[in-house]
């Protein structure tokens, strides 16, 4: 799913609001919709009337860009809200709110401001407009999410939906879900010479405290990674550190070419070395591993390789290495062929190389 993160820093929403028990949210959601339509939107858009001060500040504030559920759940989440209480036998209610971005000014009778969460926002964009919304929402949350541990839901914070355009109908109408995240956003930047202690630190902890690296990565201090690595791929503008605040949680190089080495494998297609990205020494904080930081490195690498044009996205990897393996497969890659190879931190042993297309 395409999807971004977003920062939303002191944020309001103005809205109509409606309870709404949790067993027929199915049925009433909409029915609300079509009161915000019939009073808010039909008689200025539509029948050409001067607008009241409700639907001026509708019109001013974009009302109906967003709707959220607001309830009284303790500890609430909405990743597992619909699951818990959207049920036949629940008769509880949340409130429904069809809202908009507060603009600032006079807060017209019947309508409310309601805070929302203050930092990093998924906003997640679905395909196919309204007709698939429902069963993009339920994917959302029961497919994808758990597939990007990565991205933590914050608790206590409602999630939105989010809507543009006007053609409802259009395959083509813009819409999705955003999802408050807990934590600093984490972002991909590229590294620069300024970086190279950090760098050099962060390998370091990798090498020294990461949990069976003697059995599958064997990487070993001073013998790889090295310095002289790191300074190849920063000086080549290849070098790219994935930080949560100012802290190092991944690192890796991209880069746009590959080596005279991958000649020898048998790979799906043969393509000029200029058309071929690879990922080198792809490597996870080992304070946050199991967090799906490496699958979503991996990921930035496909998308970097995309953006500048690349066929293809290739890596090895040694043949102990079965957790990269997994990764490797589960996220699109293909094994091609093996090499056996000599390393000064492995001695003569096994590569495997793997290709995503």
């Amino acid at each position: 799913m395409r999807h971004e993160i977003i920062t939303l820093q002191g944020a309001q929403l103005i809205g109509i609001a409606k309870p709404i028990p949790f067993n027929q949210g199915a049925t009433e959601c909409p029915k609300f919709w079509g009161e915000y339509f019939e009073t808010l939107i039909k008689p200025v858009v539509i029948e050409g009337k001067a607008p009241n001060a409700q639907q001026q500040a509708a019109i001013d504030n974009h009302i109906g860009e967003y709707a959220l559920c607001t309830c009284e759940l303790p500890n609430h989440n909405c990743s597992t809200c619909a699951e818990e209480n959207f049920t036949a036998c629940n008769a509880k209610t949340f409130t429904y709110v069809i809202a908009g971005t507060y603009q600032g000014g006079e807060v017209p009778e019947g309508l409310h401001l309601y805070p929302i969460h203050n930092g990093a926002w998924l906003k997640v964009h679905f395909k196919g407009g309204m007709a698939a919304f429902q069963q993009q929402f339920h994917q959302v949350y029961h497919e994808w999410l758990p597939q990007h541990p990565e991205f933590k839901v914050a608790s206590n914070a409602s999630s939105m939906e989010w809507y543009g355009g006007t053609d409802i109908q259009s395959p083509d109408f813009q819409c999705g879900v955003m999802i408050p995240l807990a934590g600093q956003p984490k972002k991909l930047v590229p590294a620069t010479a300024e970086d190279f202690s950090a760098v050099e630190a962060f390998y370091a902890h990798v090498v020294n405290d990461t949990t069976h690296m003697p059995t599958y990565g064997r990487w070993k201090q001073g013998l790889y990674p090295t310095e002289e690595d790191y300074n190849k791929y920063i000086q080549g503008n290849s070098f790219y550190l994935y930080k949560e605040g100012e802290t190092i949680v991944g690192a890796m190089a991209v880069t746009m070419f590959q080596g005279e080495d991958y000649h020898a494998i048998a790979w799906s297609q043969e393509l000029p070395d200029d058309e071929v990205a690879v990922i080198h020494i792809l490597a996870v904080n080992p304070d946050y591993q199991g967090r799906g930081i490496g699958a979503q490195l991996v990921r930035e690498a496909i998308a970097l390789a995309k953006a500048n044009g690349m066929k293809a996205i290739r890596l090895d990897a040694l043949a102990t290495n079965l957790p990269a393996h997994k990764l490797y497969e589960r996220l699109g890659f293909v094994y091609r062929g093996k090499q056996h190879l000599y390393a000064a931190n492995t001695g003569w042993t096994d590569f495997f190389y793997f290709e995503y297309i």
